[in-house]
């Protein structure tokens, strides 16, 4: 079955220097749209992008698509595990963190200069549906209109539950 490779290189760095490559295998029905990428540690996003799917191009166990993108410019290679993301977009937000109806998949990479393996196959993506008992809205403004790392953390009055793994993605903007 063929995939999908896609290839984060370091800012700064050799051309040839990567840092993670993805390699996705797209599921059946997948048709021209937006994939968007990113590597996250600890909350931190260390690298994102997006690849344009066009119509004209077979996908799903037809071909492979490659493209370099570069580790954010303020992010040093980690050395400890990183979470790659990788959705398939379907209702227009933005963003490798999936919102209502996309299609996903999470999986740990370890960054190197010679290039972690981030693998993605065609069986374990995810759909994310609506679920109106999961809806939680929150009108958040910055003066400077930067929204990147924008993040809500959870946690009870007991501490039972710690901030650090109960972080709630944005899912939406307007």
């Amino acid at each position: 079955m063929a995939g999908l490779l896609l290839a984060v290189a370091r800012s700064g760095a050799l051309a040839a220097e990567v840092v993670v490559r993805f390699e996705a295998s797209l599921p059946e029905a997948t048709h021209a749209g937006t994939l968007f990428w990113g590597v996250v540690q600890v909350g931190r996003e260390l690298a994102a992008g997006r690849l344009d799917i066009p119509a004209t191009q077979p996908l799903a166990g037809a071909g492979k698509i490659a493209f370099d993108g570069h580790l954010k410019a303020e992010s040093s290679l980690p050395e400890e595990s990183a979470s790659a993301w990788l959705c398939i977009n379907h209702d227009g937000w933005e963003s490798y963190v999936p919102s209502f109806d996309d299609e996903y998949q999470v999986t740990n990479v370890v960054p190197s200069s010679g290039g972690g393996l981030a693998r993605f196959s065609a069986d374990k993506w995810v759909r994310r549906t609506a679920d109106a008992r999961n809806v939680l809205t929150v009108h958040y403004h910055r003066f400077e209109r930067d929204y990147r790392n924008a993040s809500l953390w959870t946690w009870d009055e007991h501490l039972v539950r710690t901030p650090q793994p109960n972080e709630l993605p944005a899912v939406g903007a307007d």
